[in-house]
């Protein structure tokens, strides 16, 4: 059964945001680094840095980020 929660859909929105963000991170990187002249090695490493500061961003605008769940209908 999965949890529910605004807690557990903000943890779920925060992983969810860093994946996505290292993933575009990681493949801006490596074309980035391809066509400034450098190797495939360069590519892997330039890739993988950019794509964790992007995740690490992400994330933490996710955390920053005040919360949209205002309870259910009623509560106000």
């Amino acid at each position: 059964m999965a949890v529910r929660g605004a807690a557990a859909s903000r943890r779920r929105l925060r992983r969810r945001v860093a994946l996505i963000a290292g993933g575009i991170g990681l493949v801006l990187g490596a074309i980035l680094a391809l066509l400034g002249g450098g190797g495939a090695g360069d590519a892997v490493v330039t890739g993988v840095l950019v794509g964790a500061i992007a995740a690490v961003i992400g994330w933490g605008v996710v955390a920053l980020l005040p919360t949209s769940s205002h309870g259910p209908p009623g509560q106000h």
